[in-house]
């Protein structure tokens, strides 16, 4: 699945915006881009896989070939969260928001997520505002901010993003009916919960 959380395969989600991030733009060779891609296609694979370990050398590889590249560091943040190092996931999480891109979806859900663990809630909430200020581009980014959201018990802003989400032209990822019950449930909105 493609690790943006949209439930597709990478080559049928992500990849091609990847590419469109990576591709040389001063008329450079395409051998450098599509090396990389290849590495990002690698790592995601092992992340499928749950081969975390391997995934995290792969994404090292890809953040020292493309250092401006967000999806590498998000990628190996979500290898090192899965291995259990949530500080060094929060810190490339970071990364991506401070110095590549203040409003990637889903460098500031994974800081909700990771900071939350590891106990720092004012960070999380300072996240969370700003993915509220964010149209996701997406259904695996509509789901992102919407998963932040519920890791904060924010459920009218769940709500208030799945007004946004039914707008989408892409629609509603099925698995997000789930929090969108719950929310409505959880504000007194039970005809909504069903």
């Amino acid at each position: 699945a493609c690790p943006c959380g949209s439930g597709k395969k990478y080559k049928f989600c992500c990849r091609e915006r990847d590419r469109e991030v990576l591709r040389p733009t001063d008329g450079s060779s395409l051998e450098g881009f599509e090396s990389v891609q290849r590495l990002i296609d690698r790592g995601c694979a092992l992340l499928d896989q749950r081969r975390y370990e391997q995934a995290i050398g792969v994404f090292e590889e890809v953040v020292r070939r493309a250092p401006h590249h967000a999806r590498g560091y998000t990628n190996l943040a979500l290898a090192r969260f899965h291995q259990g190092q949530t500080v060094r996931a929060l810190e490339h999480a970071r990364h991506v928001v401070a110095k590549l891109e203040p409003e990637n979806v889903f460098a500031l859900g994974s800081i909700v997520h990771y900071a939350m663990i590891l106990g720092f809630e004012d960070e999380a909430r300072a996240a969370a505002e700003a993915l509220k200020k964010i149209r996701a581009p997406d259904p695996g980014a509509h789901f992102k901010q919407v998963e932040a959201f519920a890791r904060l018990r924010w459920h009218d802003e769940i709500l208030r993003t799945a007004s946004r989400v039914h707008e989408a032209p892409d629609g509603v990822r099925e698995d997000l009916y789930f929090y969108l019950g719950v929310a409505a449930a959880s504000v007194g909105r039970y005809g909504e919960a069903l």
